[in-house]
């Protein structure tokens, strides 16, 4: 085992030794056992600790707005749309807590498209997928207050002022198993699998 430092948690927490995980599909069951590290690593309820940005933490009392969200064998097709996301918004999203994911710029993804969403930090490992449903924005305060429940971002500052833009998405399917990607050196909010 590895001892590993996160911010904004305890000295020591301990880190699989993904090296030593079982080669059951080639790096997935590495990238798999890492992500598993991290989603485990922050609960729903204490989740503001694992947040990077205090511009940006969650809504102490969370209502999930899907029920019950499909855990589903990964595939990802070749040219497919990757959404990188930070904990703990990617696992409110597949979790079916968040709808709304917010941004500073206009998404321009179609109506329907499956986006995959990959964790920020995880080494290219993809989690689960979603539905693109709109872009919505540039909110003003009110629209981004009123919408509070669906982005699940406490306060009422608009996070990127008069850019701020809310990417719906609706669907939730968690992976089984993460599915590994070729992370390429720069990418930082879109990524596409090869």
């Amino acid at each position: 085992m590895l001892t590993r430092r996160r911010s904004g948690g305890a000295i020591g927490a301990k880190r699989p030794a993904l090296e030593a995980a079982p080669l059951i599909d080639g790096k997935r069951q590495r990238a798999s056992a890492y992500a598993q590290y991290i989603l485990n690593s922050v609960a729903v309820a204490g989740v503001s600790s694992a947040t990077k940005s205090p511009k940006f933490q969650p809504l102490p009392n969370l209502q999930k707005k899907v029920d019950v969200v499909p855990i589903v064998d990964g595939v990802v097709p070749r040219g497919a749309s990757i959404l990188i996301i930070q904990q703990p918004w990617i696992g409110l999203l597949l979790d079916g807590y968040k709808t709304l994911e917010i941004r500073g710029q206009k998404c321009k993804k179609a109506h329907g498209e499956k986006v995959y969403l990959a964790l920020s930090g995880g080494g290219g490992t993809i989690l689960g997928s979603m539905t693109f449903v709109a872009s919505h924005g540039p909110l003003t305060r009110a629209e981004y207050a009123g919408r509070s429940d669906e982005h699940c971002v406490a306060g009422a500052q608009l996070p990127y002022g008069a850019s701020t833009y809310a990417w719906e998405f609706k669907a939730p399917r968690r992976f089984r198993l993460a599915v590994p990607y070729v992370h390429r050196h720069g990418c930082v909010v879109w990524a596409t699998k090869e």
